[in-house]
């Protein structure tokens, strides 16, 4: 990253985290509620899961891409035009808002159905864990709520961690496509000793702009990169740099 650096881009990160973690947990707790609702009126486990509802956590994960893909847009095209360009034209700014809502849409859409349908497991084992050991509907209810108030904690967290390093270089890539310099991206690893094996292994990689990284068994065009294998991405806290094409 041209001024950038790895600890800023982490202190960058953390704050996020510590803002939207917090609004995560609470949407993921009220997420069952209409699962509660259901099983407490006689629905199965099964059917009970199906009652889950992403609305809430749909709402946190849209501001999180949009705060930080625009924020990280920005940061990066000033970055490598300093001194060459004005601040960006609004015509890019909306197009970054424009790509952002693009990516809540598809690439958003793929992580939140994930999210969804592990919630709705959840639910599910909960349930017929409490049935198998005999509890009564509002004991089963309590305990699933009580369960999903202590997994959603740790839960809110790993997603955020995931989904900020994905907005933050999804962001981070279309500002540098924004400046309309001849560049290439280069995978970088945190060189803190915690990174998995692959993506060591990836570090210092070079492809094309739009081109796309070959991680493990997956490709990616940036570092957590929804189109990756959830192993690849979750909680990656890689990022990309940016070399110029002589």
């Amino acid at each position: 990253m041209p001024t950038d650096t790895l600890e800023a881009r982490e202190q960058r990160l953390t704050a996020y985290e510590a803002r939207f973690s917090p609004k995560l947990r609470a949407a993921l707790i009220r997420s069952i509620e209409p699962a509660v609702s259901a099983y407490e009126q006689g629905a199965t486990p099964v059917l009970a899961a199906a009652f889950v509802k992403e609305t809430d956590v749909a709402t946190v994960l849209e501001q999180l891409y949009r705060t930080v893909a625009v924020a990280e847009a920005t940061r990066t095209y000033d970055e490598l035009t300093e001194g060459q360009k004005a601040a960006p034209p609004v015509t890019a700014r909306e197009g970054w808002l424009a790509r952002a809502r693009r990516f809540i849409r598809e690439e958003g859409r793929v992580a939140l159905n994930g999210l969804t349908q592990r919630t709705r497991e959840l639910v599910q084992e909960v349930l017929v864990e409490a049935q198998t050991l005999g509890l009564s509907v509002q004991d089963a209810a309590k305990r699933l709520r009580e369960q999903a108030a202590t997994v959603s904690r740790e839960r809110a967290t790993a997603i955020v961690r995931t989904e900020l390093n994905a907005s933050s270089n999804f962001g981070s890539l279309i500002g540098a496509q924004a400046t309309g310099l001849k560049l290439r991206k280069k995978w970088l690893d945190t060189k803190d000793g915690r990174a998995r094996p692959t993506h060591v292994a990836a570090n210092g990689q070079t492809v094309a702009l739009d081109g796309f990284f070959t991680v493990g068994a997956g490709q990616g065009r940036y570092p957590g990169d929804p189109l990756l294998p959830v192993g690849e991405r979750a909680r990656c806290r890689c990022t990309q740099t940016y070399v110029p094409i002589e």
